[in-house]
């Protein structure tokens, strides 16, 4: 059976303003299935080369990878239901 959840999902835009460059996050929300995510990751920020767990990346089984507005530690309690 599915287990159909709204997920906040982003795209980011690199944006130059003034010589700065910064990531710009176009929120959304996406309904997805959980069973469909089979890996999830810390969120990369392309421009510092850091890693954060303030956001979450997933993969889903189909191929693609979406970006969730949801902290890593909270993501990773949500698919394997254990309590961060």
């Amino acid at each position: 059976m599915a287990f159909l959840t709204t997920l906040k999902t982003f795209t980011t835009v690199e944006v130059d303003q003034q010589g700065q460059r910064r990531l710009h996050f176009v929120e959304g929300n996406s309904v997805i299935d959980l069973a469909n995510i089979t890996a999830i990751t810390s969120f990369y920020n392309s421009l510092t080369g850091e890693y954060t767990n303030d956001y979450t990346i997933g993969y889903l089984d189909n191929g693609l990878k979406i970006n969730i507005g949801t902290p890593y530690s909270t993501m990773l309690a949500l698919l394997t239901g254990s309590q961060a």
